[in-house]
């Protein structure tokens, strides 16, 4: 895209902020539920009418069989590490934007998107490995 051999790219608004803060290459949409903390002036692709929202998200994991009360241990002080300013601060200049949560609600954020692009990489057509 910066060379000129393609006019559109579609990836993680981190990948672009470098050079959108530049003036080199204008973003046009996010595909957040709302707008991105990262480009506040830039609108989501639903403002712009599209119906189009997934957002990227980074999660910690654990093996299997490990105790609950061990996962909610880990998760309560993951959850409150990423919500101190210096940390927040700290992400945000990475291109990330830090919420927390709990292992059920990534439970269903889990659920959710499997069932979305589940169907979405069905009706493509995608076969892994080929």
């Amino acid at each position: 895209m910066l060379g000129g051999q393609i006019p559109i790219v579609v990836t993680t608004t981190s990948d672009l902020l470098a050079q959108h803060k530049a003036g080199k290459i204008r973003i046009l949409a996010t595909s957040d539920d709302k707008r991105s903390p990262l480009v506040p002036d830039v609108p989501t692709f639903k403002e712009s009418g599209y119906n189009i929202v997934g957002g990227a998200w980074y999660a910690a994991y654990a093996p299997a069989g490990t105790p609950a009360d061990v996962i909610n241990r880990y998760a309560k002080i993951i959850a409150e590490a990423v919500q101190k300013p210096e940390m927040k601060e700290r992400l945000l200049g990475l291109g990330r934007y830090s919420t927390g949560t709990t292992p059920e609600e990534l439970a269903k954020i889990h659920k959710a998107d499997s069932a979305f692009w589940g169907e979405a990489v069905k009706v493509s057509g995608f076969q892994p490995g080929k």
